[in-house]
C-alpha cells in the first residue's frame, strides 16, 4: 500500500478495534486531565486563603504611654480578625497547642504579655522590640507554613507603621511643645542678654569709677603724707615756741619785778628828795636789770617771732594739707558713692540675671523633660544642631559666671579695705580737726599776747629811755628832778601796766604753746593714721580696680554668651516650628511604598504555572499514546519505508491535534485562560504536541520498553531543568546545562510568551528549535524505518 491507503488503514483497524480507540480517546484527554485538573486546583490559590485557619492567642495586659492606655495587642487581634487575609480564630495557649497537633489549625499566632508594654519603649535608652510568636506545622502542610510567614511579614509592616505612626503624632504633639517651650525659653534669654548688657553696663561704670577712685586714693596717699610732713614740722615749731614762751615768760617776772622796785623807787622819791642820790643809784642799778630783762625780753621776742613764723608756715602747710585731704576725701566719697551706685547696679543686674537665668534653666528642663518624657526627639539634623548650640551658650555662661564670681570677690575685699581706711581717714581726719581748733586757738592767743608783749616791750623801751634822760638830767641838773620824778612815776606806772600784760601774754603764750604743742602731737598722730590709711585705702583701690576690670570681663562675657544662647533657642525655635500634618505622620510611620510594576503582569497563580503544566501533560499524554497505541507495527503491508512512517506519524499527527485543541479550548472556556494571540497559541500547542509525540515514537520504536524508561528520565529531567516553577539559578549547578538541550525548556519559554509577554523572538526561537526536533526526529525515524522495511518487506516489495 502507498502512504495515504495506509494511513486510512491504519484510521480503519483503529475505528474497528473498542480496545484501541476507547483509549486512544481517553489517551487524548489526558492532557486536559493533567493539566487542566493542576491548573484548576491551583489556578487561585491565595484567592482561598480566607479559608485557612490560623489560631491567635492574645496575651498581651496593655501599657500606658503618654497618659494613654495602650492596647496594641486587642488592636492587632480586631483588624486580623476583619482581614481576609485567613481565617482568625481567636482560642487560648492551651487550645492553640492541641488545634495544632490535631490538624484543626495550620498555624498560630501568639501575642505576649508584654507587647504594648514593648511598644513603649522605642524612645526610652533601651528599647525592646515587639514579639510576635509564629507557631506553624511545617510537616502538615509545608506550603502552607510558608505562606503564613509570607503574611506574618506583611502584618509585621503593617503593624510597625501603626506603632510608628503612633509614635510620630506624639513626636508631633512633642515638637509643637517644645517650639512652643524654646520661644519662651528664647523670650527669656532675650531678657537675659538685656539683663546681661545692664550688668555689663553697671559693671564698666563700676570700673570707671574704681579707676577714678584709684586715681584719687593714689593723690589721696600723697597729700596724706605731705601733711604727715608738715604737721611734723609744725610740732617741731610749736616745742620751740613753748621753750621761748617759756624764757619770756620769766623775763617778763623779772621785768614785773622791776616795774614794781621802780615805782616804790618812784614814790619814795616823792617821798623825799634827800634819797634822791640813793635812789638814783638803785635806779641805775635797776635799769641795768631793766635792760638785761628787756635784753633777754627782746631775746624771747625774737624767738617768739621765729616760732610764730614757723607756727604760720607748719599752719600754712597744715592748710594746704588740710584742704588736698578735704578735696581727697571728697574725691574719695564721690567714688565710694560711684562704687556703691555701681555696685547696687551690679547687684540688681546680678539678681535679675540670676534669677532670668533660674526661670530659662526651668523652663528649658521642664520642656526637655517634658519632651523626655513623650518620648519624641526631634530629627538628628535638627537635634546635632541644638546640642551644639546649648553646649555653646553653657560654656559662656559658666565662664562669665566664674569671671563674675571672681570680680564679685575683689569687689568684696577692695570694699572691705576700702572701709578700713574710710575709718582710719575719719579717725586722723577728726584729730587733726581738732589739733586744728586748738592750733587756731593758740596762735589767736600767742597773736594777741605777741601784741601785748610788742606794746609794753615798745613801753618798757620809752620808760627806760626815759629813765635814762631823767637819770643824766638828773645828774646835771636837779631842778628837773621834780619833773623828772613825775615823768618817772608816769613811765613806772605804765611799766607795771606793760609788765602786767606782758605777765598775762606771756602766760596766755606759754598756754596757747603748750595747746598748740598737744595738738601738733595729735595731729601728728592723726595723720600717721591718715597717712597708712591712705596707703591702704590706695592699694585696696588697685585691688577694687583689678576686680572691677574682671568684672567687667566677666560680664560682657555673660553677655556674649547670654545673646548667644538667645539667638541659639531662637534659631532652635524656628528650627522646630515644622507644620506637621496627618500626611507628614503617614509618611514618616511608612516612608517608603512598593510600587508593583510588572513588565509582562501575569494575572494569576493559575496563568503563571499553565506553561508549565500544558508542556507536562502533553508529554504525559504522548507517554501514554505509546501504551495504546501500536507505534511500529502496520495495519497494511506498506510498499515504502516513507509509506510506512507516514501512516505512523500521521495518526499522531491528528492525534496530537486533536490533543492540543481539547486542551486549548478548555484551558481558554473552561479555566478562562486569557490569550492575546489564540492562532498561534493552537499552534504551538500543536506544534508542542507533535515534537513530544515524535520523541516519544522514536524512543519506543527503536528501543521498545526501555525507550519508554528513558522517555521518564526525559521527563524528570524536563521538569527540574526547564525553569517552568523556580529559576535556574536556584536548582543545583549540575542539571543548569541540560535547560538549553531539551525541549521542554523551549516550550515553557513560548507559551510564557503567547500568554504573558509580546517578545515574539523567544517565541520564534522555540518554534525553531521544536520544528528542529520534530524533523530530526522525523528522518531518524524514516532511516529506522527503513532498515526495518528492508529487512522485513524488502523481497516482496521494491523501495521506490
Amino acid at each position: 500500500m502507498n502512504g495515504w491507503k495506509l494511513w486510512l488503514a491504519e484510521w480503519r483497524s483503529i475505528g474497528k478495534n473498542p480496545r484501541v480507540w476507547v483509549p486512544i480517546l481517553a489517551v487524548a484527554l489526558v492532557p486536559l486531565m493533567y493539566a487542566g485538573m493542576f491548573l484548576w486546583a491551583f489556578w487561585d490559590p491565595y484567592g482561598q486563603m480566607k479559608d485557612l485557619p490560623v489560631a491567635i492567642v492574645n496575651e498581651d495586659q496593655g501599657a500606658t504611654f503618654d497618659g494613654e492606655q495602650l492596647a496594641v495587642g486587642d488592636e492587632l487581634v480586631e483588624k486580623l480578625k476583619t482581614s481576609e487575609a485567613f481565617e482568625f480564630i481567636e482560642t487560648t495557649k492551651q487550645e492553640a497547642e492541641s488545634g495544632l497537633n490535631d490538624h484543626d489549625y495550620y498555624m498560630a499566632i501568639e501575642i505576649p504579655a508584654n507587647f504594648s508594654e514593648k511598644a513603649t519603649t522605642a524612645l526610652s535608652e533601651q528599647p525592646e522590640k515587639l514579639e510576635l510568636k509564629y507557631i506553624a506545622n511545617e510537616s502538615y502542610n509545608f506550603l502552607a507554613a510558608q505562606i503564613g510567614g509570607s503574611a506574618m511579614e506583611q502584618v509585621k509592616g503593617e503593624l510597625s507603621t501603626e506603632v510608628a505612626k503612633q509614635y510620630v503624632s506624639a513626636m508631633r504633639d512633642g515638637i509643637q511643645d517644645a517650639a512652643a517651650g524654646l520661644d519662651e525659653a528664647a523670650a527669656g534669654a532675650g531678657k537675659l542678654a538685656d539683663g546681661s548688657q545692664t550688668a555689663e553696663q553697671g559693671a564698666t561704670q563700676l570700673a570707671d569709677g574704681t579707676a577714678l577712685l584709684a586715681s584719687k586714693q593714689q593723690e589721696l596717699a600723697d597729700g596724706a603724707s605731705r601733711l604727715n610732713e608738715g604737721v611734723a614740722q609744725l610740732e617741731t615749731g610749736t616745742t620751740e615756741l613753748a621753750k621761748g614762751s617759756q624764757q619770756v615768760y620769766a623775763g617778763s617776772a623779772a621785768l614785773s619785778d622791776g616795774a614794781r622796785q621802780v615805782n616804790d623807787g618812784a614814790s619814795a622819791l616823792q617821798d623825799g628828795t634827800s634819797q634822791l642820790v640813793e635812789g638814783t643809784d638803785t635806779f641805775a642799778s635797776k635799769l641795768e636789770e631793766l635792760h638785761s630783762g628787756t635784753a633777754s625780753l627782746n631775746q624771747g621776742v625774737q624767738q617768739l617771732a621765729a616760732g610764730i613764723q614757723r607756727s604760720k608756715d607748719g599752719s600754712e602747710q597744715l592748710s594746704a594739707g588740710s584742704n588736698e585731704l578735704a578735696a581727697a576725701m571728697t574725691t574719695a566719697k564721690e567714688g565710694n558713692a560711684a562704687l556703691m551706685a555701681g555696685e547696687t547696679e551690679l547687684v540688681a543686674g546680678i539678681g535679675q540675671m540670676k534669677t532670668e537665668m533660674l526661670a530659662t534653666q526651668d523652663q528649658l528642663m521642664a520642656q526637655l523633660s517634658a519632651l523626655a518624657e513623650a518620648g519624641q526627639p526631634a530629627s538628628p539634623e535638627m537635634l546635632q544642631t541644638i546640642v551644639a548650640q546649648l553646649a555653646e551658650g553653657q560654656t559662656a555662661t559658666a565662664a562669665g559666671f566664674d569671671a563674675l564670681s571672681t570680680g564679685a570677690t575683689r569687689v568684696k575685699e577692695g570694699q572691705a579695705a576700702l572701709g578700713d581706711g574710710l575709718t582710719q581717714a575719719e579717725a586722723g581726719a577728726n584729730e587733726l580737726a581738732s589739733g586744728l581748733v586748738t592750733l587756731r586757738d593758740g596762735q589767736a592767743e600767742l597773736a594777741s599776747g605777741a601784741q601785748a608783749l610788742a606794746d609794753g616791750s615798745t613801753q618798757v623801751e620809752q620808760g627806760a629811755q626815759t629813765a635814762a634822760v631823767s637819770s643824766k638830767e638828773l645828774a646835771s641838773a636837779s631842778n628837773r628832778l621834780n619833773a623828772g620824778v613825775g615823768a618817772l612815776k608816769d613811765g613806772t606806772a605804765e611799766l607795771a601796766s606793760g609788765s602786767t600784760q606782758l605777765t598775762e601774754a606771756t602766760g596766755a603764750l606759754s598756754e596757747g604753746s603748750s595747746k598748740l604743742a598737744d595738738g601738733a602731737k595729735s595731729a601728728g598722730a592723726g595723720t600717721n593714721s591718715l597717712a597708712n590709711g591712705a596707703v591702704r585705702l590706695a592699694e585696696g583701690g588697685k585691688d577694687l580696680q583689678s576686680g572691677s576690670d574682671q568684672l567687667a570681663d566677666g560680664v560682657s562675657e555673660l553677655a556674649a554668651g547670654n545673646s548667644k544662647l538667645r539667638d541659639a533657642l531662637a534659631d532652635g525655635a524656628e528650627a522646630a516650628a515644622i507644620d506637621i500634618r496627618d500626611d507628614n505622620v503617614d509618611m514618616m510611620a511608612g516612608p517608603v511604598t512598593v510600587v508593583n510594576e510588572s513588565i509582562h503582569k501575569v494575572p494569576n497563580y493559575g496563568t503563571g504555572f499553565a506553561p508549565y503544566f500544558m508542556s507536562l501533560g502533553l508529554f504525559v499524554g504522548a507517554l501514554l499514546l505509546s501504551i495504546v497505541y501500536p507505534l511500529y507495527d502496520p495495519a497494511g503491508k506498506p510498499k515504502r519505508s516513507l509509506s510506512w512512517l507516514v501512516s505512523k506519524s500521521g495518526v499522531l499527527l491528528v492525534i496530537g491535534f486533536i490533543q492540543a485543541l481539547v486542551l486549548d479550548v478548555a484551558m481558554v472556556m473552561l479555566l478562562g485562560l486569557e490569550v492575546e494571540a489564540p492562532l498561534q497559541f493552537f499552534g504551538f500547542s500543536w506544534l508542542v504536541s507533535i515534537t513530544f509525540l515524535l520523541i516519544v515514537q522514536l524512543l519506543v520504536t527503536t528501543l521498545g520498553n526501555p525507550g519508554r524508561f528513558v522517555a521518564i528520565v526525559l521527563l524528570i529531567l524536563q521538569l527540574t531543568t526547564s525553569a517552568g516553577t523556580f529559576p535556574l539559578e536556584l536548582i543545583p549547578s549540575a542539571l543548569q546545562p541540560f535547560n538549553a538541550w531539551l525541549p521542554m525548556t523551549y516550550t515553557v519559554s513560548g507559551y510564557k510568551e503567547i500568554l504573558s509577554a509580546d517578545g515574539w523572538s523567544y517565541l520564534q526561537q522555540a518554534i525553531i528549535y521544536l520544528a528542529f526536533v520534530s524533523t530530526a526526529c522525523f528522518f531518524l525515524l524514516w532511516g529506522y524505518f527503513r532498515i526495518a522495511w528492508k529487512k522485513k518487506y524488502r523481497l516482496t516489495t521494491s523501495e521506490a
